[in-house]
């Protein structure tokens, strides 16, 4: 007989976040539904993510979840919806159960993360400023490229942002350049 303990969830989420591990998101949503007392299905675990996003408050205007990694062709979430679920994450009065969310976003510039240099990010003269400044989550599939987060800018005060863009004319990496130049002016440092 073998036995396996697996890391502590705040640390599998925050692995999940800096490196965009899309099994363990997928996993993540089929453990919530099995934890909600549901089948382990996509429709079940997207049914409890809604359940509980609507006990946060969270709009659910326009917001269509067909998965948990984000690869659905079907999924719809507004700009809006994302940028509220960080301010719910960032608020102190939820940091002892929504802190880890925070906690795991990549920072800008950040090595082995899907903000680091190897992936081309915040390295133009636009976005240089606010290496180590901004933590984002990214998200890119053919035709859409959303870079969500939050930062705490030149005035002292932390903002929450959520870009998405779909359908671009534009390469794949003018668009992240220009994402990443839109984080650098929230924070300040770029305008």
């Amino acid at each position: 007989m073998a036995q396996h303990d697996s890391a502590a969830l705040s640390a599998i989420v925050e692995h999940m976040l800096k490196v965009s591990d899309n099994d363990i998101a997928e996993t993540l949503l089929r453990m919530t539904a099995l934890a909600a007392g549901r089948p382990a299905t996509f429709e079940d675990g997207t049914a409890v993510v809604r359940e509980v996003l609507t006990q946060y408050g969270i709009s659910l205007t326009n917001y269509e979840i067909h998965d948990g990694s984000g690869l659905s062709r079907s999924n719809r979430i507004p700009a809006q919806t994302i940028a509220d679920i960080l301010d719910l994450a960032d608020d102190p009065a939820n940091a002892p159960t929504l802190k880890y969310i925070v906690e795991g976003l990549p920072v800008s510039g950040e090595a082995g993360s899907t903000l680091g240099p190897e992936w081309g990010r915040f390295d133009t003269a636009d976005s240089k400023c606010a290496v180590g400044k901004v933590s984002a989550k990214t998200g890119t599939l053919t035709g859409a490229i959303a870079l969500s987060g939050l930062t705490k800018a030149e005035d002292g005060r932390w903002k929450v942002f959520s870009f998405i863009e779909n359908n671009s004319t534009a390469t794949p990496d003018a668009t992240k350049d220009a994402l990443d130049g839109l984080a650098a002016t929230v924070n300040g440092c770029w305008a």
